[in-house]
């Protein structure tokens, strides 16, 4: 490294009003934060004393905050553990989803847009840290421990809404799943590594566990590394045969990256989680083309017909038959994408890449829908098909604009029935608040409260949520207006019902566009509910929606822009938001 004499440092220093020691290529203060540095003797566009600079430094100090961070957990790792590229992914701005070795080649099927690698030297360092010298394996018996975790405290966690009954196998089909699947079966023991090791910082043991967990997230580490070289091999294996040849290995393809991707979220691994659902939304629809159809028609059935009990059994005999686990796990890794997709649709200011599909899994109007994301996500199907809805209506109302072409009457015609959708939902909702859509599964109460049970809460909460999402699309930015205010209240005084930091971190959806609107006066009520949790910042998901928020309450600018969005919220930070 050098260092020139410059007048006052670099840009990054400047904006963050701190003395710059001007070493070259990188300050000592950005490289210590992990900020990107920026000499140049022209000023940058956002450093305008505007609104783009107040952008630009409240995305420095949220990367500040994760860089303070990550050193403090490898720290807690001792200096035999070091930042490494080796399982990072590529930069989010390449289409492309290989590496320099092209294990996989990208094409428009879902086989070669592939699962994305990184060689050893290639792009920023990885937060998970590797261990210099070869890793300790994990024994038998560690294995088992770790898997009792994930089955005992990380799903439930991660997933609080779905409680599957006795006859949908209850949740044996996940401990199927983790024996068949070894990629799962890692991405697993890499979530119950994390939450151990987040459970350990949380207890303040003191230092005589110093040596624990730096044990831990050294597992944390080489279990995700395995992770990723799996998937590859997996993937390479199902480009040679392609999807039509193989039911089974096509859907392990897709419920692997899904696991991943769950798992990239929660802990943060890499900020582009797109890289992910892409492959796996077009595996999916590989899978509905060449193994989903009846006659003309996509049908859920024909996949689930051929994941049948191939030998007689006493659970045969049944009839109708019970599900088996891997009928069971594909419904839930369906339901699992179809959310996600709804979800990312928001943050990425496009239509869901599954719309054309919702009429054959999400149509609920005759009470019989295939996929009922109520059981799965706490919200009835409805919500989350008007949020689809609006986001598509969002899409075409930006390329309507683009191209010159917007009719507001137009806009104002097609959200009609969206709105309509969601008001008649509402007043169901308010007319039994506390009957659940759906029976409750037998014998569901020896181990789950009425609490969890009840989702008619959460779907009210999502529902208010879509409210203002579709208001914004057809209205714009204007968090004053009294329909926001109203929604914004109700929603309140929802969320404030519920006491479960599991449940609210899978709300973090509608929490966090609720929030968004929130006036001046509601903010600390916000808070309240913000600190329940507290305990889950270290989860990427929830530490970045909470930053999130509160930059854009320290932005008062924001309120009177008529050209922002709650699309724009998801990446005020400069990072999309996925919060599933």
């Amino acid at each position: 490294m050098s260092r020139k004499s410059t007048n006052s440092g670099c840009w990054i220093c400047r904006l963050r009003r701190k003395k710059c020691d001007e070493v070259h290529p990188t300050c000592g203060d950005c490289d210590a934060l992990g900020l990107d540095c920026l000499y140049s003797d022209t000023k940058p566009e956002w450093m305008d004393g505007d609104v783009r600079q107040k952008q630009m430094s409240t995305a420095i100090k949220t990367r500040a905050k994760k860089g303070q961070r990550s050193r403090h957990a490898a720290k807690a790792m001792g200096d035999d553990f070091i930042n490494t590229s080796a399982i990072d992914y590529h930069s989010a701005k390449k289409k492309t989803a290989l590496s320099e070795a092209s294990l996989v080649s990208e094409r428009t099927s879902s086989i070669e847009a592939g699962f994305p690698i990184q060689g050893p030297n290639n792009g920023p360092a990885s937060s998970l840290p590797i261990i210099s010298r070869p890793s300790l394996t994990m024994d038998e018996e560690a294995e088992i421990n770790f898997t009792t975790i994930y089955l005992d405290n990380v799903f439930p966690s991660l997933f609080p809404f779905y409680h599957p009954s006795v006859l949908d196998n209850g949740r044996h089909w996940v401990l199927h799943l983790l024996r068949r699947n070894r990629v799962v079966l890692h991405a697993a023991l890499s979530l119950s590594s994390y939450f151990f090791a987040v459970a350990l910082d949380h207890a303040h043991l003191g230092e005589n566990h110093h040596s624990c967990k730096s044990l831990v997230w050294n597992e944390l580490a080489a279990q995700a590394e395995r992770t990723i070289r799996l998937i590859q091999k997996d993937m390479q294996s199902l480009q040679q045969r392609g999807v039509a040849a193989s039911l089974e290995d096509s859907v392990n393809a897709m419920q692997s990256i899904i696991h991943v991707l769950v798992f990239d979220v929660a802990v943060g691994r890499t900020r582009d989680w797109d890289i992910h659902l892409r492959p796996a939304i077009a595996l999916f629809r590989d899978i509905l083309t060449h193994h989903g159809t009846r006659g003309s028609q996509i049908s859920l059935d024909a996949i689930l017909d051929q994941m049948r009990r191939p030998k007689p059994s006493v659970i045969n005999m049944i009839k109708p038959s019970p599900a088996t686990p891997s009928q069971s796990a594909f419904r839930f890794f369906t339901a699992m994408l179809l959310h996600m997709d709804i979800v990312s649709s928001t943050a990425l200011e496009q239509s869901p890449r599954l719309l054309q599909y919702h009429h054959v899994f999400l149509d609920d109007s005759t009470g019989d829908a295939k996929i009922n994301l109520e059981g799965y996500v706490g919200c009835q199907n409805w919500v989350l098909v008007s949020i689809a809805e609006s986001s598509a209506l969002g899409s075409w109302k930006k390329a309507s604009d683009e191209a010159g072409t917007l009719s507001i009457v137009d806009l104002v015609r097609r959200a009609e029935p969206i709105f309509q959708q969601l008001d008649d939902g509402l007043a169901r909702l308010s007319q039994a608040p506390s009957t659940p859509s759906r029976p409750r599964p037998f014998l569901s109460e020896v181990y789950y409260n009425q609490e969890d049970l009840n989702s008619a809460l959460a779907t009210r909460i999502w529902a208010l949520a879509a409210k203002i999402y579709l208001t914004g699309i057809v209205s714009g930015w204007q968090p004053r207006s009294l329909p926001i205010r109203d929604s914004v209240s109700l929603a309140l005084s929802s969320l404030q019902e519920i006491s479960s930091p599991s449940m609210l971190r899978a709300l973090g959806w509608p929490l966090f566009v609720v929030s968004c609107m929130a006036s001046r006066e509601q903010q600390e009520a916000f808070r309240v509910i913000f600190r329940r949790l507290d305990d889950l910042r270290a989860f990427a998901s929830v530490g970045g929606m909470l930053d999130s928020v509160e930059a854009i309450w320290e932005q008062s600018c924001i309120q009177d822009n008529e050209g922002w969005s709650i699309s724009k919220c998801f990446s005020i930070n400069g990072e999309a938001l996925l919060l599933i």
